[in-house]
């Protein structure tokens, strides 16, 4: 995982979204997603980040809980999006899992660890 992160850090380059702004959850992540006992999502929550913002904040979601084999799938349903969209996604999905991580990390909480490392993974492919 060390040599993906590594790799990832350094191959960003700096990126600006050419999407229109949108309202947007702006925090959306798996800590915030509420689902049964089948994974079927059944609400969301902590709408106090909700603003007006570049959809790939809440796109983010797509790359740390899908695999990227299934990613396709999603995009032929939800409509293409643009490769530079697709990466501020990605980053956002990246950032947001270290943060999760690091937090699991200091909960000592270690099926939130193996979770969170299971969602960085999916990030960084691509």
């Amino acid at each position: 995982m060390n040599k993906k992160i590594n790799h990832y850090i350094e191959s960003l380059v700096e990126i600006k979204s050419e999407t229109p702004l949108v309202l947007v959850h702006g925090d959306l992540h798996f800590k915030n997603m509420i689902v049964n006992d089948q994974n079927q999502l059944k609400g969301i929550i902590d709408w106090g980040d909700a603003h007006i913002g570049h959809r790939e904040l809440d796109l983010s979601i797509i790359y740390s809980l899908i695999p990227n084999d299934m990613r396709a799938k999603f995009f032929e349903i939800y409509g293409n999006l643009s490769e530079v969209s697709k990466k501020l996604a990605q980053f956002r999905a990246v950032f947001t899992t270290v943060v999760l991580l690091l937090y699991a990390n200091d909960q000592k909480d270690d099926s939130l660890v193996s979770f969170c490392q299971e969602n960085l993974s999916n990030a960084l492919n691509d």
